[in-house]
């Protein structure tokens, strides 16, 4: 597996050699070694390896270490030629956070970054 870091922003990406094996007839299957530790769906993973999965539907799961998390992506990108499978992250001050995967031939789908803080609204009635 080969890793890469990407400029600006704290951007990083996490190349992976295309092996892709149809899990499920709806889900693109990818193991990428993730060299730092990261955040997905607000849940902490360690450095390591990993199984991600991405369903035609948009639900991406991410397992390894003895954790799961399962995120739902929105279209970000349309699929561009030559352009290899990558998981990209953004450096928070929380750690590095999982914000979109990339599937060769599929296109880049975004994950929302969740900081973990609770916001709330007061609502006044009339």
């Amino acid at each position: 597996m080969e890793t890469k870091l990407l400029r600006g922003a704290g951007l990083v990406s996490a190349l992976a050699a295309a092996s892709f094996a149809g899990a499920a007839e709806t889900a693109h299957y990818l193991r990428v070694n993730v060299p730092f530790a990261f955040v997905v769906a607000g849940q902490q993973f360690a450095a390591g390896e990993y199984d991600v999965r991405e369903t035609d539907t948009g639900i991406i799961t991410v397992q390894g270490a003895g954790g799961v998390a399962e995120v739902i992506s929105t279209p970000l990108e349309a699929a561009k030629e030559g352009e290899h499978s990558r998981l990209r992250f953004t450096n928070t001050e929380s750690g590095a956070h999982l914000v979109s995967v990339s599937v060769e031939g599929e296109g880049t789908r975004s994950v929302a970054v969740h900081s973990g803080q609770e916001r709330k609204l007061a609502l006044a009635s009339h």
